[in-house]
């Protein structure tokens, strides 16, 4: 490479990464990166405080919130998880000699915390509790537990706003998507390790929870509807993706892309024959992820018009340049990051409303019907989407509403048997039950 090739892709790079830092501001650090000391999950779990055998009448929390934790939730198991033979085979296969003590394991399957931020309770054992998502305990447990401050002044003793859609997207997306210090990457996954896929507002609603949404949880905590869970997880999805795609881009000593950030069917094809990706592009040829774009798609078509064509032409430009050439797909996802942007700053302060569920439900459906999901993993994220913008809109009246879905759902219940000419189909049958109402 010539020396100035070489050192525009640096500048480029520090640009790129000076951008996404910028973009992290807004959110306080994450709970494994502040600055608090970890009490560990002894001092949540006390009789007094949130281990009650059953949950109180009189009080604004449950109180057993240790409790379902304990025994429901499968973050207690994240750190019993690095035992299991599977763990060890991928261990063993990315030369990592025990996972339990591997920072690139622990990092989320622990409450990763260094010695100096670790209380004499603590417990890396303890796996992913508390306070890997409330934050370090040590300033705010004592006001926390007497009832003596606000949920604003505990934010600032250091807990984390886990009632803030965009920063619970921030904190759960770093795991469960991954981001630059904790990242699933194609090494990984080549190893054994399960494909990441999430969506916020789906798998909120399908943990156990350990809140009740009263009239006291909403007047505390406001702005944690499906609808703002859904977007906020997919306008963060969409932005961290492009990010790293741009640094890992932008960095001269990374000749080949990092492929956990392409459309895995593309050059991973079933045994049988079967094409599950569609045919946009020839077979072989790396295609970016566009699974969470498509989303912010079908958001900015319902919710801000005028960014929906930048949008839709920024997706395609990002497709297409994958065939192009390094510089190309570099500027494309570049655009790209910049219009998920505005339409990031056009929705934030939009409520759900039927009409505007119904414009979202709409959109969905027209990609859909043309066979825009044709990726399993766009298919993924589809399917939840439209449940989500369903439930809202006017065809959750419909007496066949919940069988249709149900539909939809089976046909993503498996990426071996996934068949993107079916779900077109599905997205056909949706659209009509649509609009006979």
């Amino acid at each position: 490479m010539h020396r100035s090739a070489a050192g525009f892709l640096i500048l480029v790079a520090t640009l790129v990464l000076a951008a996404a830092a910028q973009a992290e501001t807004r959110f306080p650090p994450l709970p494994a990166d502040g600055d608090s000391v970890h009490l560990g999950t002894a001092t949540c779990g006390d009789s007094d405080c949130h281990a009650s055998a059953k949950p109180w009448a009189t009080s604004m929390v449950l109180q057993n919130e240790f409790r379902t934790w304990q025994r429901r939730d499968s973050h207690a198991q994240a750190y019993t998880t690095l035992r299991s033979k599977t763990a060890q085979a991928i261990a063993r296969a990315l030369q990592i000699s025990d996972p339990q003590q591997a920072p690139r394991c622990l990092a989320c399957h622990s409450d990763n915390v260094p010695a100096t931020r670790q209380g004499k309770n603590f417990a890396l054992a303890d796996g992913v509790g508390c306070e890997a998502c409330h934050g370090g305990a040590k300033g705010w447990v004592g006001t926390h537990s007497r009832g003596w401050a606000t949920r604003a002044e505990n934010v600032r003793a250091g807990m984390y706003p886990t009632h803030e859609a965009d920063a619970r997207a921030h904190l759960c997306l770093s795991c469960h998507q991954s981001n630059a210090e904790r990242s699933v990457d194609h090494s990984m996954i080549a190893a054994g390790h399960p494909r990441l896929v999430f969506e916020l507002d789906t798998y909120t609603l399908s943990q156990p929870a350990h809140f009740r949404i009263d009239a006291d949880y909403q007047a505390r905590k406001p702005g944690t509807s499906s609808f703002d869970l859904w977007r906020s997880g997919q306008l963060y999805a969409a932005s961290t993706a492009l990010r790293q795609l741009s640094s890992h881009l932008s960095q001269p000593e990374h000749p080949t892309p990092e492929f956990s950030l392409f459309e895995c069917a593309v050059c991973h094809q079933p045994m049988d024959g079967t094409l599950t990706s569609g045919n946009r592009i020839s077979t072989g040829t790396p295609r970016p992820q566009t699974a969470h774009l498509l989303m912010v798609q079908a958001l900015a078509e319902a919710l801000a018009p005028a960014s929906a064509a930048a949008l839709e032409s920024s997706t395609q430009a990002l497709q297409q340049a994958a065939s192009k050439g390094r510089s190309q797909l570099l500027t494309a996802s570049r655009r790209a990051l910049e219009v998920v942007g505005a339409v990031a700053d056009a929705t934030s302060v939009t409520q759900p409303s039927t009409q505007s569920m119904d414009g979202l439900l709409a959109s969905l459906l027209r990609l859909g019907n043309q066979g825009a999901f044709s990726d399993y993993t766009a298919a993924e994220q589809a399917v939840t989407a439209v449940a989500m913008a369903g439930s809202f809109a006017t065809v959750s009246k419909a007496a066949g509403w919940q069988a249709q879905l149900d539909r939809l759902y089976a046909l993503i219940d498996s990426e071996s048997s996934f068949n993107a000419q079916r779900l077109k189909q599905q997205f056909g049958q949706i659209t009509a039950l649509a609009g006979d109402n």
